[in-house]
């Protein structure tokens, strides 16, 4: 559904100028006076009005202020060929949207329009998400209305000032890290911020201890080893080898009878 924008002046040639600018994004509804324009207003929901300043009977301004006492937030955009410096100021104090002089190039009235058409959609979607909330409340982000929720709450505000340990039970998904994050807020002190706790996967296995070592540590050498490879360890039982032999030559030599 596209946007409606109200067209207001007593030139029937202007009016159709802006419609033909308008028409391709808008539904355009074009009146001659704002008397005619006013009862509409009750019939029907527009996201904008440009209006003529200068007008037989209710001229701009006064259309302005009008349209306003029905619909505060509607914006109006006020276009006139006999542009002053103190009749844009009086249109800008008087809460106009914004401000053309004539001629202008259909470009640069949609570009306003347009503009004015956004601004009136965010005004509509900020005051429907008002209703919504409207009786709920909300502490750090727990929004809710209902008998639980104001227990909870109710709870909360009453151990937030106090450095009383909080338990927080319930099922996965239903918000107890928003609760515990709500907990220190209620009364504006710091804490740590809480930590879900760590779970250890299926795949983690326990350390398994180094397997000890089969080599030796023989008395020559200073770190373990293997007498049969290490070179050390093979010198030195060549040596004791082979003063263990000549000890035993010297036993037997003087083992010996002298003879007479």
């Amino acid at each position: 559904m596209k946007p409606r924008v109200m067209v207001i002046d007593d030139l029937d040639s202007a009016r159709q100028m802006v419609k033909r600018a308008l028409s391709r994004s808008y539904d355009v509804y074009d009146f001659g006076a704002v008397a005619d324009a006013l009862p509409a207003l009750d019939r029907a929901e527009f996201d904008c009005v440009v209006t003529d300043l200068r007008m037989p009977g209710i001229d701009g301004l006064t259309g302005l202020k009008k349209f306003h006492e029905k619909l505060p937030d509607l914006p109006v955009i006020i276009v006139t060929a006999f542009a002053t410096v103190d009749t844009a100021v009086e249109a800008m104090k008087s809460g106009a949207f914004d401000y053309l002089r004539k001629p202008f190039e259909p470009d640069e009235l949609e570009l306003i329009v347009e503009r004015a058409v956004e601004h009136m959609r965010l005004k509509r979607e900020n005051a429907q998400l008002r209703s919504v909330l409207d009786g709920a409340f909300s502490v750090q982000g727990i929004i809710g209305r209902s008998t639980a929720m104001r227990e909870m709450v109710s709870v909360l505000e009453r151990v937030a000032p106090t450095d009383v340990s909080l338990l927080v039970e319930g099922e996965s998904g239903t918000g107890k890290d928003m609760v515990a994050r709500a907990s220190p807020s209620c009364s504006g002190t710091r804490r740590a911020p809480s930590r879900a706790p760590r779970r250890r996967g299926p795949a983690s296995s326990p350390r398994r201890k180094p397997a000890r070592s089969s080599s030796t540590r023989s008395g020559c050498c200073t770190r373990p080893c293997r007498r049969s490879s290490c070179a050390s360890c093979r010198t030195a039982t060549t040596s004791r080898s082979a003063r263990a032999a000549r000890r035993r030559r010297t036993s037997a030599s003087s083992a010996r009878p002298t003879k007479t």
